[in-house]
């Protein structure tokens, strides 16, 4: 487990970790330890905002920080699958012209415009939240509640990478879930029941709204993998979990 652990940051964050040799046996719960990356992130996140606010820092600087920090954690692997995705989906060619897209190494133009909207929103997002938060205008447990998507969103990006169909048999995803243990779905169905209920014990019911975005961007996830691809990839993975955090920023920003 541990073992799985250092590869888990080794693949999914910018952490240095110990050099080890990736063994199958190794890799088994590669998946069940992904959420540990969301609550470094969450940490970070939850950090930051301390020290900014703390310090007197604009709301502008703020937000930049905010949006910025899991990209730099994560060294912007969900991103560039975010971005390969939408150049994927933009082509609007039959399924395996869509996945050579996804194979391929270079960024078209519709991976930049979709990668600086998604920056965008999430900047104007977090200014909007930590603005109203800092004026007295939301409780600041909304804001810590969005903390926690970054921890929820990876137990289910983890739980649909063990379980769902994959759409090829060679890639980061399928060498990372290929070896994992039928034990690992259970685990991460555990970790996603403990979620919500430490979320209803610390944050209130109000938690319970991250089911809204995480079921209709769950349901869309599925719907665009098996029509359009024949399967999930690493890419898709971080198509999904990237607009899982955005869609629940936003649920939290405006719902009261």
């Amino acid at each position: 487990m541990l073992k799985a652990v250092i590869i888990a940051f080794s693949t999914y964050s910018k952490i240095p970790m110990p050099h080890l040799e990736w063994k199958k046996e190794d890799m088994r719960y590669t998946m069940c330890a992904f959420p540990l990356v969301g609550v470094l992130i969450a940490l970070a996140e939850y950090a930051a905002y301390i020290v900014l606010t703390g310090s007197g820092a604009g709301y502008v600087l703020s937000a930049a920080v905010m949006t910025l920090l899991p990209i730099l954690i994560t060294g912007g692997i969900h991103m560039d699958g975010y971005m390969d995705t939408w150049d994927a989906l933009s082509s609007y060619g039959d399924k395996d012209k869509k996945l050579s897209i996804l194979k391929d190494p270079h960024v078209g133009a519709f991976a930049v415009i979709h990668c600086i909207c998604y920056i965008m929103l999430t900047f104007a997002l977090w200014h909007e939240l930590i603005s109203r938060t800092g004026e007295g205008l939301r409780d600041v447990t909304a804001l810590y509640t969005v903390l926690s998507g970054f921890v929820l969103s990876r137990i289910l990006s983890g739980l649909y990478a063990v379980s769902m169909k994959k759409a090829r048999k060679n890639g980061m995803l399928n060498d990372v879930t290929e070896a994992h243990d039928n034990k690992c779905v259970g685990i991460l169905l555990v970790q996603l029941l403990l979620f919500f209920v430490l979320s209803g014990l610390v944050f209130g019911i109000c938690s319970f709204l991250s089911l809204i975005p995480a079921i209709m961007v769950s349901g869309v996830y599925k719907h665009v993998s098996y029509k359009l691809f024949d399967g999930i990839t690493g890419d898709l993975a971080g198509w999904f979990l990237q607009v899982l955090e955005l869609a629940i920023l936003m649920i939290f920003t405006f719902i009261r």
